[in-house]
């Protein structure tokens, strides 16, 4: 995500079921989201990854199989003013461009995830 972008809203579709995101502090949000998952409830959790703050993980916990669930994030980003502020450039990205590096110990994230 570019760096002046902000994220609005995140949203879980569950079937037939709307869960709408409430923003909190990442302690109490991850507390909540454990908590829950430990109650056998289901639990969505986005974060911010301190390391690369265009970098967002979304946890999905206690999801059932054949489950239907679709993940909405929602961004506003200032538009860009070419040719002395007559037009504006949006840029939309065609892909993600690798975040991964190798070490020795298999594939690094920069949410410090790793993969073998």
């Amino acid at each position: 995500m570019e760096e002046q972008a902000a994220v609005y809203e995140f949203r879980a579709l569950i079937d037939n079921r709307e869960i709408n995101a409430i923003l909190k502090e990442k302690k109490e949000a991850r507390e909540e989201y454990y908590h829950s998952l430990q109650q056998g409830h289901g639990a969505y959790l986005l974060e911010q990854d301190e390391n690369s703050p265009d970098n967002f993980t979304i946890n999905v916990g206690a999801l059932l199989p054949a489950t239907d669930c679709k993940i909405i994030i929602s961004y506003v980003s200032e538009l860009d003013l070419v040719e002395n502020g007559t037009k504006i450039r949006v840029v939309i990205p065609t892909s993600i461009a690798p975040r991964y590096s190798s070490s020795k110990s298999g594939i690094t994230s920069p949410a410090c995830t790793n993969a073998k």
